[in-house]
């Protein structure tokens, strides 16, 4: 019994014509467009945690900035009879905080102009992580004020405010909203601190990210 025998695979395919024309080659992905939207995906988390730091320090900016008005609008000299206010408060941890959130904001307004530029050049790369820096030392520096303003022998804003948080008034001050808001601004400033770190880690990445895919498309093809 005979078998007929199958022939091998051939990287030739035949025409119409009966001539042998070489069989299409599957077509290999480059590197480079999937190198480019890795870096795309980081330039896009960068934004996005810019725009919640640049939330951050607005806020922090608009709560310390009304408790400090309210103490000026309320506070009285030492010869009245019953004051709101102790004559040595001290007001340095909320000037910090308003300080602090000043730089993160316009750090962070810088950080996104830079993220629509899309680009990982070195100086891009170079300044978005030079604003994070920045804004975490100025954050970082608030918060060492807060909480040695908050442990000296003085009362500050928040300390007093939160003494009389259970004290209903009928105008200003409202010591509950004051204590409130203070300790969210110093809530929200210990938070900027790991998120610049994890906005430094996201620009080193993206940076990394896009030269290595560049280095590997320009390599040649074997």
């Amino acid at each position: 019994m005979s078998t007929k025998e199958i022939p091998p695979p051939s990287e030739f395919e035949s025409s119409s014509r009966g001539t042998l024309t070489p069989s299409p080659t599957p077509p290999v992905p480059s590197p480079q467009p999937i190198a480019a939207k890795i870096a795309m995906l980081f330039v896009r988390a960068r934004s996005s945690l810019n725009l919640l730091s640049l939330a951050a320090g607005i806020t922090i900016i608009g709560l310390s900035a009304r408790n400090l008005h309210i103490y000026n609008e309320t506070h009285l000299a030492a010869n009245f009879l019953l004051p709101l206010w102790p004559t040595n408060t001290n007001i340095g941890p909320t000037i910090a905080m308003i300080v602090a959130g000043a730089v993160v904001t316009v750090c962070s307004a810088v950080a996104i102009a830079l993220d629509q530029a899309q680009k990982n050049s070195h100086t891009t790369v170079g300044a978005s992580a030079a604003v994070s820096v920045l804004s975490f030392i100025s954050a970082m520096s608030a918060v060492i004020v807060h909480y040695t303003g908050n442990s000296a022998s003085a009362d500050t804003i928040e300390t007093w405010s939160c003494k009389w948080n259970h004290v209903s008034m009928l105008s200003e001050p409202h010591f509950g909203d004051i204590c409130l808001h203070a300790k969210a601004t110093a809530g929200l400033a210990v938070a900027l601190m790991p998120l610049q770190v994890l906005i430094m880690s996201v620009v080193l990445l993206g940076f990394v990210a896009d030269k290595t895919g560049r280095w590997r498309s320009s390599m040649p093809e074997k």
